[in-house]
């Protein structure tokens, strides 16, 4: 439990779990993209337009990362432990570029209509 502890205390200081949590959200967010708009068919109707919705799905991932820091920081707040804390943080920060895309896609896909 004592070494647990100090790899805590060392990712708490040099912020590599949050960085490396960051990293792998705008990994998965530019994998994402790039293949919606390689794989993905064309709609009938609003034809390449139609894909800015699949990309507009990151709004569930910024329900599930709210839930995920709001229950973080409730543990930490509980269990003073922490990795809640770091869980909370990077959850946090991947939210933010989540509701940016969420954002942008939707006024982006809402223009045309």
């Amino acid at each position: 439990m004592k070494l647990l502890n100090n790899i805590i205390k060392l990712f708490v200081k040099s912020n590599l779990l949050l960085s490396f949590l960051f990293f792998l959200a705008a990994v998965l967010m530019i994998t994402n993209i790039f293949l919606v708009f390689k794989y993905f068919p064309e709609d009938y109707l609003q034809g390449n337009l139609v894909k800015i919705m699949y990309i507009h799905a990151f709004a569930w991932v910024s329900m599930l990362l709210y839930s995920a820091m709001a229950i973080s920081s409730i543990i930490f707040l509980i269990r003073k432990a922490c990795l809640f804390d770091i869980l909370a943080k990077s959850s946090a920060y991947v939210l933010l570029g989540a509701i940016g895309v969420t954002l942008l896609t939707g006024s982006i896909w809402g223009k045309p209509a």
